[in-house]
């Protein structure tokens, strides 16, 4: 049979050949299947030439569909969790040619000459369908490939770390991690690879991840591949193992993602501050000097990170004896101020690193086929890598970090320069226990090894605490151990307009602690698009202001007054959002609920959100259109449909399912609040566990009138340990509800044994037309007060007909309370 394969395919494959000087590449189709046998979840099929296909049911609306070439050894990951199999009757039908499976919500039409897989709903619809004989293998290469089906309008979207569209198809996109400084919106390959993506499809979401770390192609019906209505799906080395998530909604799908590979745990509460960096802090004077003035000016900040400067001549796990001849001295002092650390730590040895003869000896590195180290040269001169896919590389390097980081005292690890770094080594060997891969089969996944090895040297060093990892690779299941940032940024509005994509596209993916480096790390920045990216970055998961060592100073206080206290009103604004902030990580760690999601993921009935990519919810609440246009004043966007929406800066209200413009002048980032939403608020911190004079919760409310409701579960625990997986926790539900002559709002009953904190409650009821006839707390009858002096313990309420906000003080400092206010 003639091979279908789109040219640039054939043309891909010929290249990675000639890089590993084997032989020309020729296709087969896999199959056709000779045999079946019956699983309790699904079936077995022996392939023509030795190969086998797998199709199975697991728990959770998920179709495992895994195809083995002959003479293929199939490999673990490490991206995947165990699973469950699916329970229930599996109803199995083998017809001669053809082979159904159905099980719970699933089914699986399995076609065997010429081999074909389709997976569906139990209800017919279609989630995943190969192209007749769309099953290919070329042995000289080891390329497997998959042609399937892409039907009208169906759209494709997310894929981890990309710009540009939210729907990936129309294009090609490569997964192999490489170091990609000064990117675009149509840069590819980039730092991180997840080969993920969510459908839909009428109006119904799916997921799909192939869970293979090869270098990969994905060409989502391009022009180089027709147009015709196909994807095509190759991977370079390996078995096609992937998994179809039945959906129906984008939480649907996104659950049973973070079930296959993990959801990002609880990070500690510091880890959502403000963090600043550069590649150019030279001595621990220097960083506690800039601290101090952090305090001095009162711009909230908890940490900083310390790149290359801090190491010996940048040996592994050094310190710089005249610039940092005391870091234990050096933590205490930052730990004083409220400051953590968190030192930069590569995947790599200098050839004249005092460890790089024993890690030779040890056979510690990645080698080649004589059994050499591999040695590459990147900005640091010849490097060699250390072999994370080998265990006893592995325990030997996490014994040594955690003593590192116990003797140092420092808060957590930035690991970079992990794709890795040298994005040229075809022959580099990486021997995973005796089962050695050479780089294309393998690289994907050496960030995911390194990073699971410095969480464990965080728990050994930290014992108790959550650990905090920042890593600038990945694969899927990353987000398990580490937080990601999309790399060397170029300085430029596109670049910021780029980073917001990204987000939107990495929120999709499983990855809910994830940022950028403010202003672009590769330039200075401008004041205006300074601020514009602090303000952006103010509300994405991980905030963090970086640049090269070539570049001009950016701490805040460096743009002028104006812009330095718009940038410090603007941290101020995240660190009072911080209840609402790390509330969303209680469900995003139980559930996988996006932090920040496109719109499509809280409005999939509204279409129009399936292409919707320059703003993002920040929650089911929040609604964040950040500016990314050079000298822009004002701001438009739509605003989805399915609710009224109330600009923050303003308390306008608007109607959903349409486009504004609203003004979006320096010192504004355009916010919105979906009303019903109950946003809890806090004081402004210094750094996340400053305790404050003023401890108060407020709630801010954006009522809508009768039939308008909200809810939001605010969760608290002691931000640093992990104590709250005992339970050492508390929920507190809150509950909002209309009618035509009163709203009401329940507090608790809290749940867990995380003590509560003794507080007074407020709330800022936005949207409110008339003064209240009454406003009654747990029964009694709050007073109207005339000034915002006026508020006691007692508790109060004020209006304000100008703004339409009811301001309420309730009494004393109950943990549960239920509220009413009369129209």
């Amino acid at each position: 049979m003639k091979s279908p394969l789109p040219l640039l395919l054939r043309l891909l494959a010929a290249v990675l050949l000639l890089a590993a000087g084997a032989a020309q590449a020729a296709f087969v189709a896999l199959g056709p299947a000779q045999s079946v046998a019956q699983r309790p979840n699904g079936a077995q099929f022996s392939l023509s030439g030795g190969g086998t296909l797998l199709v199975e049911f697991l728990d959770g609306g998920i179709a495992h569909v895994h195809a083995v070439p002959p003479g293929v050894t199939p490999l673990p990951t490490g991206a995947t969790l165990a699973q469950t199999a699916a329970t229930g009757t599996l109803t199995f039908f083998d017809s001669g040619d053809t082979v159904y499976l159905i099980q719970g919500p699933l089914a699986a039409v399995i076609k065997k000459n010429p081999l074909q897989v389709t997976i569906a709903r139990a209800d017919g619809s279609v989630l995943s369908a190969d192209l007749p004989g769309g099953l290919w293998w070329d042995n000289a290469s080891g390329t497997i490939v998959a042609l399937k089906a892409a039907a009208s309008g169906e759209r494709f979207l997310g894929m981890g770390l990309a710009g540009g569209t939210l729907d990936k198809r129309g294009r090609l996109l490569w997964m192999k991690n490489t170091d990609a400084a000064a990117w675009t919106s149509q840069s590819n390959p980039l730092y991180t690879s997840t080969p993920y993506w969510l459908g839909q499809r009428d109006g119904r979401h799916y997921g799909f991840f192939l869970d293979n770390p090869a270098a990969a192609v994905f060409d989502f019906d391009s022009a180089g591949n027709g147009g015709s209505g196909q994807v095509t799906i190759a991977a370079f080395a390996g078995t096609l193992d992937y998994y179809v998530l039945a959906g129906p909604l984008p939480a649907d799908v996104t659950r049973a993602f973070g079930k296959l590979t993990g959801n990002t745990p609880r990070p500690p509460r510091w880890a959502l501050g403000y963090w600043q960096s550069r590649f150019g802090y030279k001595s621990a004077a220097e960083i506690l000097s800039l601290a101090q003035t952090f305090r001095q000016l009162q711009i909230p900040c908890d940490g900083f990170f310390l790149d290359l400067d801090y190491m010996d001549r940048w040996q592994a796990l050094s310190w710089d004896p005249s610039a940092f001849p005391d870091p234990a001295g050096f933590s205490a002092q930052m730990d004083q101020l409220g400051f953590q650390r968190v030192p930069i730590v590569e995947p790599l040895l200098s050839r004249f690193d005092r460890l790089w003869p024993w890690f030779q000896a040890q056979d510690y590195l990645l080698k080649d086929a004589a059994g050499q180290p591999v040695i590459t040269n990147i900005f640091l001169g010849d490097v060699s890598w250390i072999d994370f896919t080998k265990t006893t590389a592995r325990d030997f390097f996490t014994a040594q970090l955690a003593g590192f980081v116990a003797g140092s005292g420092v808060s957590g690890i930035w690991a970079d320069l992990n794709e890795p770094a040298a994005n040229s080594m075809p022959h580099a060997i990486y021997d995973f226990d005796g089962k050695p891969r050479y780089d294309v089969a393998a690289r994907n996944v050496f960030a995911l090894h390194e990073t699971a090895a410095f969480n464990q040297a965080l728990q050994l060093a930290r014992p108790g605490y959550r650990p905090f990892i920042l890593s600038r690779s990945g694969f899927a299941g990353v987000q398990r151990h580490a937080a990601n940032w999309s790399g060397d940024a170029a300085t430029s509005f596109d670049a910021l307009k780029t980073s917001v994509e990204m987000s939107v596209s990495m929120g999709l993916s499983g990855q809910n602690l994830f940022g950028h480096d403010i202003g672009g790390f590769l330039g200075s920045p401008s004041a205006e698009l300074f601020l514009r990216w602090l303000q952006f970055a103010s509300a994405t998961p991980f905030m963090r202001n970086h640049a090269n060592f070539d570049t001009q100073p950016r701490e805040p206080w460096r743009f002028g007054d104006t812009v330095s206290w718009a940038a410090r009103k603007q941290i101020e604004w995240r660190y009072r959002l911080m209840p609402y902030f790390y509330s969303l990580y209680a469900k995003a760690e139980s559930d996988g609920v996006p932090v920040l999601a496109p719109t499509l993921f809280h409005f999939p009935a509204d279409t129009a959100t399936a292409t919707q990519n320059g703003e993002f919810m920040l929650g089911a609440s929040l609604l964040l259109a950040p500016v990314v246009t050079e000298g822009a004043t004002t701001r438009a966007l739509r605003l989805p449909a399915g609710s009224a929406w109330y600009d923050t800066h303003t308390d306008t209200r608007y109607a959903g399912g349409q486009t504004v413009t609203v003004d979006a002048p320096l010192d504004r980032l355009p916010t919105f609040a979906r009303a019903g939403s109950i946003v809890p608020m806090g004081p402004v911190r210094q750094y996340a566990a400053q305790a404050s004079s003023d401890e108060h919760l407020m709630l801010d409310i954006f009522a809508d009138g009768a039939g308008t409701t909200g809810a939001f579960t605010l969760v608290e625990d002691d931000g640093l340990t992990l104590a709250y997986r005992n339970g050492q926790q508390r929920s507190t539900p809150l509950a909002w509800s209309e009618t035509a002559s009163a709203a009401t709002l329940g507090i608790g009953p809290a749940t867990g044994s995380y003590p509560a904190v003794t507080r007074p409650w407020w709330l800022q009821v936005r949207g409110w037309n008339a003064a209240p006839k009454a406003v009654v707390a747990d029964g009694t009858t709050l007073a109207q007060l005339t000034n915002p002096q006026a508020f006691g313990p007692a508790g109060g309420w004020l209006y304000d007909s100008t703004t339409k906000r009811i301001v309420i003080r309730l009494p004393g400092s109950q943990p549960a309370a239920s509220v009413r206010i009369d129209r």
